[in-house]
C-alpha cells in the first residue's frame, strides 16, 4: 500500500455520539432505519440495516476532518483455486466504475478533493477516503460514493481499459518483487501453510493467475461478496446535531436498498492450523543491499485480547534478539513485526546481514536467545512502551478506522481496554498468561519458516505510463 503520508496521528478528545434527530422516515422507507444499534467503543455506534449493511459512527472533534472506510469483508483468501489475485484486481476495477455515465468513481473521489486509497488483505479488502474540506456537501457526496461502489463495484468497464487494469496490476506484482524484495513473505507463508490452505496462496496472485481471470469471474465475485451483510462503513468525523441522520438518509441508500440479508457473510475463525516441519533453512534472493535471515512462526487469530498479546510478543521477541544480535559481528540489526489476519496471525523476524558469513550459526543463536529470561524490570518498560504506542495507535485518525472495521468482521466481543493506570499491569498479565508460554514452545522447537535472502541486481520495472497503481496489497 502507497505510504499514508497525508494521515497524522492526531491526539483528540473523543466524546460520546449524539443522538441524531432524525426526521421521521416514511414507512416505505424502512430500509433506511437501523434495525439494531450497539456501542463499540466511548462515542462509537454500530448501526445495523435490515440488509444486513452496518454503519460504524465515531464523533471525534476534528472540525472539517473526515474519514470512511468501507471494508469487504472479504479477501485473497476467497480466490478461487487458480485465479489467485482476483480479490485485488476487483479492488483496482472498482475505482474504473462508471457511475451512471456521472464519472469514474476515482476521479470522481480526486474532483471532490478528496484523498482516496485501497489495498487487499487475506480477509478483506479496503477502500479509504479522507476529505479535509467545510460543508456537508462533501461528506454527504463521498459516503455515497463508497455506497454506490458497494451497489455498482465494476459498472460499465470496457476491454480496453480492462487490458490496461490487468497490465496495472501484474505491473504492480513484478515492482513489489523485483524493488521492494516482496516475494519472500509470500514464500514464507508458503512454507509456513500446508498446501491448499487459502493463507499459503500469494494475495496479488501471478502473472500467469491474473491472466486467467475473466470477466465472468469478476462479475461472480462481486455477486457473491460485494453484498450488504458482507460490508461496513466506518464514519470518524464532527457527526454533530445530525450529520449521521443526513449520511443514512442521504447518502447510503444504494447500499441499504440494496437485497441481503441480516447473516453477515464471515469465515469461522479457526485455531492456528497443524503444520508439517519444512526445512530448517531455505535459500532465496531478492533485491536488497544485504542478505538477511528472516524468521516466522504462525500465532493465534488476531482478535481482542489476542491482537494486544500478539503485539507484546513481536516486541519481547525483537528485545531478545536484540541482546543476542550484538554478540554477532554478521547482523547489522533485528526486526519483529506481527501481520493479523482472522484465522492466524503471522510474526516474522528480520535479522539483516554483512555478508551471511554463518547463517546457519545466527539462526541458531537467535532460536537460542528466545528461550533466555528477561529481567522483570525491563519486561515492565517494555510493556509500558506497547500500551503507549497502542494508545497512540487508536488516537491515529487511520488506525480508528481500521481497527473499528475489523472489530466489525470479527464478530467478537470487543475488547474493553481497561483505564490507563491499569494499563501496564494488563499488558503484563498478557505476558504471562499468553506470550511467554508460547515464545518457550517457539524456543522447543525450530521456526517453522526461517529463509536465507541473498541480494541480486536490481532491475528496473517495465514502465506502464497508462495508469499509475492506486493501491497494492499486503
Amino acid at each position: 500500500m502507497a505510504p499514508f503520508a497525508w494521515i497524522l496521528a492526531l491526539a483528540l478528545g473523543c466524546r460520546a455520539l449524539p443522538r441524531s434527530s432524525h426526521e421521521p422516515i416514511p414507512a416505505e422507507d424502512a430500509v433506511l432505519r437501523p434495525v439494531q444499534t450497539r456501542a463499540l467503543d466511548v462515542g462509537t455506534q454500530e448501526l445495523t440495516f435490515p440488509n444486513g449493511f452496518r454503519v460504524v459512527a465515531r464523533h471525534e472533534k476534528t472540525g472539517p476532518l473526515l474519514a470512511i472506510v468501507l471494508r469487504i469483508h472479504t479477501g485473497s483468501a476467497a480466490d478461487p483455486p487458480g485465479k489467485e489475485g482476483l480479490a485485488h484486481l476487483v479492488e483496482h476495477l472498482t475505482f474504473l466504475s462508471n457511475l451512471d455515465g456521472s464519472g469514474r468513481l476515482g476521479e470522481l473521489q480526486e474532483n471532490r478533493g478528496a484523498v482516496s486509497n485501497a489495498y487487499t488483505t487475506r480477509d478483506a479488502t479496503f477502500f479509504v477516503t479522507l476529505v479535509q474540506r467545510s460543508g456537508n456537501n462533501a461528506r454527504l457526496e463521498l459516503a455515497h460514493m463508497e455506497a454506490r461502489r458497494l451497489a455498482s463495484p465494476v459498472h460499465e468497464i470496457d476491454d480496453a481499459t480492462w487490458n490496461v487494469e490487468v497490465d496495472v496490476v501484474e505491473n504492480e506484482l513484478r515492482e513489489r518483487r523485483e524493488q521492494h524484495g516482496a516475494g519472500v513473505l509470500p514464500a514464507i507463508y508458503a512454507s509456513l501453510f500446508p498446501s491448499g490452505h487459502p493463507y499459503a496462496r500469494p494475495i496479488g496472485g501471478t502473472p500467469a493467475s491474473l491472466r486467467r481471470i475473466t470477466r465472468a469471474d469478476v462479475a461472480e465475485f462481486t455477486r457473491l461478496h460485494y453484498r450488504p451483510e458482507n460490508a461496513s462503513l466506518v464514519v470518524i468525523g464532527d457527526l454533530g446535531g445530525d450529520a449521521l441522520g443526513q449520511i443514512v438518509r442521504r447518502a447510503l441508500a444504494p447500499a441499504l436498498r440494496l437485497p441481503g440479508t441480516r447473516t453477515p457473510l464471515r469465515p469461522p475463525l479457526a485455531s492456528s492450523p497443524a503444520i508439517a516441519m519444512g526445512p530448517s533453512l531455505a535459500r532465496t534472493s531478492a533485491p536488497q543491499p544485504t542478505p538477511s535471515l528472516l524468521l516466522g512462526w504462525v500465532l493465534p487469530h488476531s482478535g481482542g485480547e489476542q491482537r494486544f498479546a500478539n503485539g507484546l510478543a513481536a516486541r519481547l521477541v525483537q528485545l531478545l534478539l536484540w541482546r543476542k544480535a550484538v554478540e554477532d559481528d554478521d547482523v547489522i540489526g533485528v526486526s519483529c513485526g506481527v501481520t493479523p489476519d482472522l484465522l492466524a496471525a503471522l510474526l516474522t523476524c528480520e535479522a539483516r546481514l554483512v555478508d551471511g558469513r554463518h547463517v546457519e550459526g545466527t539462526r541458531q543463536a537467535l532460536m537460542a536467545a528466545i528461550a533466555e529470561k528477561v529481567p522483570h524490570e525491563v519486561v515492565t518498560l517494555l510493556a509500558a512502551g506497547h500500551v503507549a504506542a497502542m494508545v497512540f495507535g487508536l488516537e491515529d485518525f487511520f488506525h480508528q478506522a481500521l481497527d473499528l472495521s475489523a472489530k466489525v468482521q470479527s464478530g467478537e466481543p470487543t475488547f474493553a481496554l481497561p483505564a490507563r493506570d491499569d494499563l501496564v499491569d494488563e499488558a503484563l498479565g498478557l505476558l504471562e498468561r499468553r506470550v511467554t508460554p508460547a515464545l518457550r514452545s517457539c524456543a522447543r522447537d525450530p521456526p517453522i519458516s526461517a529463509r536465507c535472502s541473498r541480494p541480486v541486481p536490481v532491475r528496473p520495472p517495465p514502465c506502464c505510463p497508462a495508469i499509475r497503481p492506486r493501491s497494492s496489497s499486503r
